[in-house]
């Protein structure tokens, strides 16, 4: 996503959080999203505080924890992120499916912190969900 996309999304979703229409999973759906949103526009400490949103209205979405563990890794709290992607995998193997990105997140934050064994294991899982999740990944401004 790019910057100016980015705001694009903070604008839609602010305007729909703001209607007082949403019934709760979408309010939650919606902090979540500006939390994604924000953080792609590196506004690391509004996208944590709409994820809190969202897992205020949603207390087992598995992207909220993994998207404020993201916002965390840039932020290099790395042991906050391994713990909300922690929840996030979690919350997705309880459903079966899902999780590449926050795997591969939950490397990086293992590997700044020295964890190398980790971190590759943690790579190899993202790469078996997703074959492509490094480039993907990449786009947002996650590597190796």
């Amino acid at each position: 996503m790019t910057i100016g996309g980015a705001a694009r999304a903070i604008e839609f979703c602010t305007s729909a959080i703001d209607s007082g229409q949403l019934v709760p999973d979408a309010l939650a759906n919606a902090f979540d999203d500006r939390c994604w949103a924000r953080g792609n526009n590196r506004q690391y400490d509004l996208a944590i505080a709409d994820c809190n949103a969202a897992l205020k209205h949603s207390p087992k979405a598995p992207f909220a924890f993994g998207n404020r563990g993201t916002a965390y890794l840039h932020k290099g709290q790395y042991e906050r992120a391994i713990a909300d992607y922690d929840v996030a995998l979690a919350l997705f193997a309880a459903r079966g499916s899902g999780g590449a990105e926050f795997y591969f997140g939950r490397a990086i934050a293992h590997a700044r912190l020295g964890q190398p064994g980790l971190a590759e294991a943690d790579f190899r899982r993202a790469v078996a969900l997703e074959p492509d999740v490094e480039a993907r990944m990449a786009k947002v401004g996650l590597t190796r």
